[in-house]
C-alpha cells in the first residue's frame, strides 16, 4: 500500500509539473497574441496615415 501511495504521489507531482508548464505556454501564448493584434492595429493606423498624405 505505501508503494502505490508513492506512486500516486509521485504521479500527481508530475502531472502538477505538466500542468504549470502547459499554464506558462499558454500565457506566453496569449501574451503573443495581444503583442500581434496591437502590432495588427498599429500597422492599420501607419497605413491610414499613409493615404492621407
Amino acid at each position: 500500500l505505501k508503494e502505490e501511495n508513492d506512486l500516486v504521489h509521485e504521479s500527481c507531482t508530475v502531472l502538477e509539473q505538466q500542468l504549470e508548464q502547459s499554464q506558462r505556454k499558454a500565457s506566453t501564448h496569449l501574451d503573443t497574441e495581444t503583442k500581434l493584434s496591437d502590432c495588427q492595429d498599429q500597422l492599420q493606423t501607419l497605413k491610414s496615415d499613409l493615404t492621407k498624405v
